[in-house]
């Protein structure tokens, strides 16, 4: 008996491992920019004195819901739009890229608050410095020539 439940198990698993193939990427990318958002919030909490591992385990849900997101992103464009996503784009998984793009803005927007909490400039802020001095940089160069 437990035999034939773990032979289901393994089937179960192996044809949704095979279903969400193509999105398995995304989970990668959406994981590294959690991991950067907890990065800079583990050490804004340890510089304000509030670090405690029950909000240290939000992380996990997080990384969960932005990973339903993706899957669900993903099987709405294959199951549902895939005809209406056709006729809008030739781009593969157009629909989860959007949906990915979201996920990242906002773990981008969470990374921007922390960095200005730690360093008082953000990471929007900081961006724009750099394409500044290039600008400059650039507008130099073109004078000499």
């Amino acid at each position: 008996m437990i035999t034939t439940i773990c032979k289901l198990l393994a089937t179960f698993g192996t044809i949704v491992l095979v279903y969400i193939t193509p999105v398995i990427p995304f989970f990668f990318i959406t994981g590294a920019f959690i991991v950067w958002d907890t990065h800079y919030g583990v050490k804004l909490a340890k510089k304000k004195g509030i670090f405690t591992s029950r909000r240290f385990s939000r992380v996990l849900y997080k990384l969960l819901v932005y990973n339903i997101v993706v899957v669900s992103c993903f099987a709405v464009e294959k199951h549902i739009l895939t005809d209406f996503v056709k006729h809008l784009t030739t781009i593969d998984l157009a629909l989860t890229k959007v949906g990915v793009l979201v996920v990242l803005i906002n773990e981008l927007f969470s990374i921007d608050e922390k960095l200005i909490g730690l360093t008082g400039e953000g990471l929007f802020a900081k961006m724009n410095k750099i394409y500044r001095k290039v600008s400059s940089f650039k507008t130099k160069i073109n004078k000499l020539k």
